[in-house]
């Protein structure tokens, strides 16, 4: 996984000609989930025993909870009698909280970039800083 998200933001930034927005998104978007599914993994690692429903797993496994809806069920509240029922459809409790946790983690990083982004761009463009005469 981690090779994937390396090689995919290389391949952006190299041979995809997108803005740099784009990137910036898409590199917080996989980097939050990333986070917040080794945060899960090591929660439930250290809840497994005071926490009967824990249901531990390789870490994969975490980030597929978020990816996928169908995917096997782990987390501290693996149990179904956690599960929020919404119009009649099940929403996994460590799904919710993983992708909520993983939307502030998306926001923040995706400001941070954009603030440093800003911080670049004005440096380049700042016609003030320069000497109006040179030397020859």
């Amino acid at each position: 996984i981690v090779v994937f998200y390396s090689a995919a933001i290389f391949l952006g930034l190299v041979f995809i000609n997108c803005r740099a927005r784009v990137l910036a998104l898409a590199s917080a978007a996989s980097g939050s989930l990333l986070l917040t599914s080794a945060v899960s993994w090591c929660v439930t690692a250290k809840m497994a025993a005071s926490h009967p429903s824990a249901q531990t797993g390789p870490w994969l496994n975490f980030f597929l909870l978020l990816v996928d809806n169908d995917a096997a069920d782990v987390g501290v509240f693996a149990d179904p009698k956690y599960d929020l029922n919404v119009h009649g459809h099940a929403w996994r409790r460590d799904r919710v909280i993983g992708l909520a946790f993983a939307a502030v983690l998306l926001m923040i990083g995706y400001k941070v970039q954009r603030k440093l982004m800003d911080r670049a761009d004005a440096k380049e463009v700042s016609p003030l800083t320069e000497a109006l005469l040179s030397e020859v």
